[in-house]
């Protein structure tokens, strides 16, 4: 992440600082930036990791929505089958219903010509 020699320097500005009697709540680094209280390298270790969690916070959230993703597509395609598989049977009874209506039909006009 950081160059080695601008981590060293940092740490001996922090034993510097401790040594003139410790480390000041607030004001501003030498970069200019307000200082949180305890400023330095572990500020930013700090801000690298929470930023780090979140991340990876970030892309559990992403893998889980893909998943969902899979498993809604997945409803949808075994929905998709089961309606057709109920208008394949549905057609197959209406035929059902109209071959037995003609047998019906047929008969009652054979029994009236007797």
């Amino acid at each position: 992440m950081f160059p080695r020699e601008d981590i060293e320097r940092e740490r001996e500005r922090e034993r510097e600082r401790e040594r003139e009697g410790g480390r000041e709540e607030g004001g501003r680094d030498e970069g200019g930036g307000v200082r949180s209280g305890y400023g330095g390298i572990e500020d930013l270790e700090i801000s690298f990791f929470a930023t780090l969690s979140l991340d990876i916070s970030l892309f559990s959230l992403l893998c889980s929505s893909l998943s969902l993703s899979r498993s809604l597509a997945s409803l949808a395609r075994e929905r998709r089958e089961r309606n057709k598989e109920h208008r394949n049977l549905n057609a197959k009874f209406s035929a059902n219903r109209v071959h037995k209506q003609e047998r019906t039909n047929v008969w009652k006009l054979v029994t009236s010509q007797i």
